[in-house]
């Protein structure tokens, strides 16, 4: 018990001093020390990970919550990057859709097929009359290009 002045006694003194160089009494404090240290460093990682995703949905606005899930960083990157190819393709096709575009891919097909006349067969040009070996092959890559 302490003095009346609030001190600690020479026996409290000398009990506290012996308890700090007691193995066990330092492995103990070490224990806890380190296992106060990994909770304060879970609480940081929890803190930079609840930030990225503030960041990521600070950057898409547009994307769905269902975006921003995920157990670590890459599986919300992967998610948001997934979310975002889809909206962009889906908001391609809305625009398209106003311009007058062919929604369905072979009908825009067909679409540029007809206005580029890609249906005409033609009749390729052969080399001339009694060209053989090198100089047919010569002939065949000049019409290639």
């Amino acid at each position: 018990m302490p003095e009346t002045d609030g001190n600690p006694t020479a026996e409290e003194t000398a009990a506290a001093a012996a308890a700090a160089t007691d193995p066990a009494t330092q492995a103990a404090a070490a224990v806890k020390a380190t296992a106060d240290l990994q909770a304060e460093l879970d609480q940081v990682k929890a803190r930079a990970f609840q930030l990225e995703i503030d960041a990521l949905h600070t950057a898409n606005p547009d994307l769905p919550d269902a975006a921003f899930t995920g157990d670590d960083l890459a599986t919300v990157q992967a998610s948001v990057t997934s979310a975002r190819a889809t909206a962009d393709h889906v908001r391609q096709q809305i625009e398209d859709a106003r311009n007058g575009a062919a929604a369905n891919p072979a009908a825009a097909a067909a679409a540029v097929a007809a206005a580029t006349g890609a249906g005409v067969t033609r009749t390729p040009a052969g080399p001339p009359e009694g060209t053989t070996g090198l100089d047919r092959i010569k002939f065949g890559l000049a019409q290639r290009s």
